[in-house]
């Protein structure tokens, strides 16, 4: 079941609304992540303008969006949206199993790249890199047996959380040509908050990449699943422990 055509234009899209602020405000937030207004554009992106939400629309093949997911301006908050959140508790609870962020331009025949959140997508697809799409949450067999690619790049976190994630890609996808990508292996810039002093850490996912250089330098450093380096596996696990 879609998201009824009312409730979707109570969050109105980032690129028309008449919220002009709040506009500026969310437009800025994605620019500092390096990810232009235009492709937040191309995937809809709305916006909640009483409570500054972000709200991606996770839209599928067809056209329609099946999810409403918010992320709290700021905060480091997310939730999906449901009728009686929305204030409709009447209306039939929508939603689909096999959703993913950017399925409507997914390419089943070029190599496709997993990542697990909507900045993930957004940011790759600021630096023209395409067919990228996002979990959004557990990867779950019905969302894996959408995936038909004979090429996939598991871009998952480079955390706890993103190896439980590349883990359960690999028994789903057996028998596919699998790659992992380590975004650990460069570094990115950050400036403390009160200082404003400049510090570098190892990026922890695809958001967090500054330069297309970088990821090309992420590429180059890809592993075929079942030809690891156990040397390169040991760096990778010291780095984040």
């Amino acid at each position: 079941t879609p998201v009824p055509k009312a409730i979707l234009e109570d969050y109105p899209l980032l690129e028309t609304t008449p919220y002009e602020q709040e506009q500026i405000e969310i437009e800025n937030y994605f620019i500092d992540r390096g990810i232009r207004p235009d492709v937040c554009y191309d995937y809809q992106v709305r916006m909640q303008p009483v409570s500054s939400y972000i709200l991606f629309p996770i839209i599928d093949t067809d056209g329609e969006a099946y999810r409403l997911h918010i992320k709290v301006l700021h905060h480091k908050q997310f939730f999906y949206v449901t009728p009686e959140l929305a204030g409709y508790p009447e209306v039939e609870p929508w939603g689909r199993k096999d959703f993913w962020f950017g399925i409507q331009f997914y390419d089943p025949i070029k190599p496709v790249i997993l990542v697990e959140s909507e900045t993930d997508v957004l940011r790759l697809r600021s630096m023209e890199i395409e067919n990228v799409i996002a979990t959004c949450g557990p990867l779950t067999q019905p969302k894996a047996a959408r995936i038909t690619n004979e090429v996939i790049y598991l871009g998952f976190d480079a955390d706890a959380a993103g190896s439980k994630f590349t883990m359960k890609a690999i028994q789903y996808f057996k028998g596919r040509e699998l790659y992992k990508l380590d975004w650990s292996v460069v570094n990115i810039k950050w400036y403390t908050k009160k200082k404003r002093l400049e510090r570098e850490r190892p990026a922890n996912d695809a958001g967090d990449i500054q330069t297309v250089e970088q990821y090309y330098e992420v590429l180059r450093h890809k592993q075929l699943v079942g030809q690891e380096n156990p040397d390169y596996d040991f760096r990778y696990r010291t780095a984040w422990q």
